[in-house]
């Protein structure tokens, strides 16, 4: 594909659409990652940190510290095994 088939196609969007190529062609010239862009502009969780969250929290965290993890293969075949994939 060469420019001028590029403009033969640009020229054949509704307009109602060209916000959405030239999204896509400034993405493209920036190199920016669209998808790190989207979450850096999602808007912060606005729930409530709970007692309950905090509680899972703490005992997430005191397990690692502890090394009692389990690999992602070992709990894809424990999910597999429950029938839970």
């Amino acid at each position: 594909m060469d420019y001028p088939d590029l403009h033969r196609l640009v020229d054949q969007v509704p307009r109602h659409s060209l916000h959405l190529i030239a999204r896509l062609v400034e993405a493209v010239l920036s190199e920016e990652d669209p998808v790190a862009r989207a979450l850096d502009n999602a808007p912060e969780d606005d729930e409530p940190i709970t007692d309950e969250d905090l509680r899972d929290l703490e005992m997430a965290m005191g397990a690692a510290r502890e090394g009692d993890l389990v690999s992602d293969e070992d709990l894809w075949t424990r999910l597999d095994s429950e029938g839970r994939l």
